[in-house]
């Protein structure tokens, strides 16, 4: 809801709207309405399945964590209705709500599918500018039966973008069909219209084209403000990205390291990122390889025997290599250390995946000498089922803080080293390589 939240508050600044009525308990849309520069928000609503549901299903104690903040939040601003029916069952549910939220207004029979918007306004006295919001899908019938040229601005929840329904219960003399917003749920648009005129008077011929140079010098403002907001948006999003290393912004990573040994291993993983190394050396006549990230230290030593190697692993793992390798070379691998390494090659086999902040390692990297890098990840795409949870994260691999699909690795990459290479090596595991070097000054 990032996007409607920004446009909503410029047609807020334009229009210095005071009021604004909601009708339907979807609890997003008022939570965004509560944080505008409204005097007064009306939230009613009618369907008692919904009152039952906060009321009685204890799950949905976020929801009624929302309509707490938004009913006592500033007791001054918003008002919260409930239309009751006199069912036996119903009515039990509204005690039970009155027992969780025991300042809410309840009125018999306030709201039904043709709600009096009309009744409503003149009940509360509602006579500033106002909003109208129809967060429910039946805004066509409510439309149908109401006069609502007294708002600024109308917003209309529908299915399938349904605009032309609503259109048509809406005078567009009086309203202009502003633009369409999808929800997370790719069904369900919202449809703005805002109000095109402030006659009260017929206008003379000089006051209309008046009028006409005020609407479009007001269209023009509202147009220069929308791409001001769509930049920043775009700037915000730019910078979600950066933070979450380039992944899909609403993807969660795990923000803990969780060390993974894999000192049993031999070439059972990533053989095939090591031959594609190898491969460049020879190709290249190459003569140097540092493995960040090493491991047991297998495939460095069997695969590149006869090049002048160095392995940098943790701490912890460094007595093993050098009792097993005692005739190669091993470095502790501490990103804060830096051991002014030349090499020809450097190769990073599925250990990006494991870092906190892949950052360090990256700058770490950028520190060394070299002509060709090799880095390997899973991609995540590959790994699980379309529809898998563990898509938007965390990994299903305990040891994996994040894991990148094909196109964000390789942007996140490409800020830093110039990519030459990207391709999948290893379908069954999963396995995305790519080569790159150094950017040329």
């Amino acid at each position: 809801m990032l996007g409607i939240k920004g446009y909503l508050q410029t047609l807020q600044d334009i229009y210095k709207s005071k009021e604004c009525i909601v009708v339907g308990l979807g609890l997003e849309l008022p939570k965004i309405l509560a944080e505008l520069n409204f005097d007064k928000i009306y939230v009613a609503e009618a369907d008692t399945r919904q009152v039952d549901r906060l009321s009685k299903t204890y799950t949905a104690i976020q929801s009624i964590k929302i309509v707490e903040s938004l009913v006592f939040k500033d007791k001054n601003k918003v008002d919260f209705y409930v239309a009751s029916n006199p069912s036996a069952s119903s009515f039990k549910g509204i005690e039970e709500f009155k027992e969780v939220f025991p300042n809410v207004k309840l009125e018999h029979r306030l709201l039904r599918k043709s709600t009096s918007i009309e009744s409503f306004v003149d009940k509360h006295n509602i006579k500033k500018e106002r909003w109208l919001v129809l967060n429910t899908l039946n805004a066509k019938a409510i439309l149908e039966e109401n006069i609502i040229d007294g708002f600024d601005v109308v917003l209309c929840k529908t299915i399938n973008r349904e605009e032309s329904s609503l259109k048509n219960c809406v005078s567009l003399e009086d309203f202009k069909h502003l633009r369409v917003f999808e929800k997370n749920n790719p069904k369900i648009f919202w449809s703005i219209f805002i109000k095109k005129t402030h006659e009260v008077a017929k206008p003379t011929e000089k006051e209309k084209e008046k009028e006409k140079e005020k609407e479009k010098e007001k269209e023009v403002e509202l147009i220069k403000n929308l791409e001001v907001f769509k930049s920043l948006e775009n700037e915000f999003y730019l910078y979600l990205l950066q933070k979450n290393y380039y992944i899909n912004p609403s993807y969660t990573s795990r923000t803990e390291y969780t060390h993974f040994n894999d000192l049993e291993n031999k070439d059972e993983w990533q053989l095939e990122v090591y031959l594609h190394a190898l491969g460049l050396m020879k190709k290249h006549k190459l003569k140097k390889i540092v493995d960040i990230g090493c491991g047991s230290g297998y495939k460095l030593v069997h695969y590149f025997d006869g090049y002048g190697t160095t392995g940098l692993e943790l701490n912890k793992n460094l007595e093993f290599l050098k009792e097993k390798y005692p005739e190669h070379t091993w470095l502790e691998s501490n990103f804060k250390i830096i051991h002014n390494l030349e090499t020809d090659v450097v190769i990073c086999s599925d250990v990006i995946e494991h870092l906190v902040d892949p950052n360090e390692l990256i700058s770490y990297i950028e520190n060394i000498s070299f002509k060709y890098l090799v880095l390997s990840t899973p991609d995540r795409e590959l790994i699980y089922e379309e529809r898998s949870g563990y898509l938007n994260g965390p990994p299903r691999n305990s040891t994996h803080v994040r894991e990148w699909n094909f196109d964000e690795f390789e942007e996140y990459i490409s800020q830093h080293f110039q990519v030459i290479d990207h391709r999948i090596t290893n379908l069954k595991q999963s396995t995305q390589l790519i080569i790159c070097k150094k950017w040329e000054n």
